[in-house]
């Protein structure tokens, strides 16, 4: 009975492989595609990181530009423009003149969206780029 046990045992362990070399192969080949796909995805991070960073440098040199701008606006001389008709004329420019500066400050604000938009295009261009490039 004992050398009926220890073959059951034997078999349970030993399996028989045909081509041992052709097995060892595709697992390395496995593998190394395993250990490429790591590494790109490692790639993409690092770029998606690079990304959020220069985004928030656009940011803040944004605010840095407008918070100039507000300086320089506030150093440049007031013009007044002075019209020859009636008070009331002139109070219908000023109305005028502030309801075309509102239009424009609505208008511009979608113009600085789509400026944002094409950088972020223009970064995912460049990261597409960079992948064909490896």
């Amino acid at each position: 009975m004992k050398s009926k046990m220890a073959k059951e045992e034997e078999d349970l362990f030993f399996v028989g492989i045909n081509d041992p070399v052709s097995l060892r192969r595709e697992i390395l080949l496995s593998t190394k595609n395993s250990i490429f796909f790591l590494k790109k995805n490692e790639e993409i991070k690092e770029l998606r990181i690079k990304k959020i960073e220069k985004i928030m440098q656009f940011k803040n040199d944004m605010k840095e530009l407008n918070a100039l701008m507000n300086k320089l606006k506030e150093k440049l001389p007031k013009a007044k423009i002075r019209l020859k008709s009636d008070s009331n004329a002139r109070a219908r420019e000023g109305k005028m003149e502030r309801r075309e500066i509102k239009t424009k400050l609505v208008r511009s604000e979608p113009k600085k969206i789509s400026e944002l938009e094409k950088l972020e295009f223009e970064l995912t261009d460049i990261e597409k780029k960079l992948e064909r490039l490896r």
